[in-house]
């Protein structure tokens, strides 16, 4: 369903922020994943130690290495995904780049402003959305690069939010 890596150049170096073997905190979208703001879930400071935790890539219906979606099929259209990764200075990092394979759509978001969105709608999503449209398997993969990482990085913690769709 997803699979998604972020890094960075820091002083001129590649550095890797959330690889393969990260750990991810999921949620099924049966329901909010934050209430009564609908958008905290996105944000560093919200509590997902109740949310499932495991590696991507998310899927469900293939046989993959990664995190297992159980009951999807008929029963939700979305799914909620954070991960944390640390930033020393912001001021160093020069470039920031989101690499993700997505059977069918997304949008993520670093701190809670939206960095991402592939093959969905415009404007806030809610829990009855669904992609654009299937997207051919094997899902491609595709960059997205961050502008002005300052402007969603913060020194210490950080959270990369993200709202997968069928």
């Amino acid at each position: 369903m997803a699979l998604m890596a972020w890094s960075a150049s820091v002083l001129g170096v590649e550095v890797s922020w959330l690889g393969s073997g990260a750990t991810w905190r999921f949620l099924p979208g049966a329901s909010a994943a934050s209430s009564p703001d609908a958008a905290a879930w996105r944000k560093p400071g919200f509590d997902d130690a109740s949310w499932a935790a495991g590696v991507l890539p998310l899927f469900y219906g293939e046989a993959l290495t990664g995190t297992a979606i159980q009951g999807m099929p008929g029963a939700y259209s979305t799914y909620f995904a954070r991960a944390r990764f640390t930033v020393g200075s912001v001021d160093d990092v020069r470039s920031v780049t989101l690499r993700a394979s997505c059977d069918d759509g997304f949008v993520a978001w670093i701190n809670g402003k939206e960095v991402a969105r592939y093959n969905v709608p415009d404007g806030e999503l809610g829990l009855a959305s669904f992609a654009l449209g299937a997207v051919p398997e094997p899902a491609a993969t595709y960059d997205y690069v961050v502008g002005a990482p300052a402007t969603v990085l913060q020194p210490g913690a950080n959270i990369l939010a993200d709202q997968i769709f069928n």
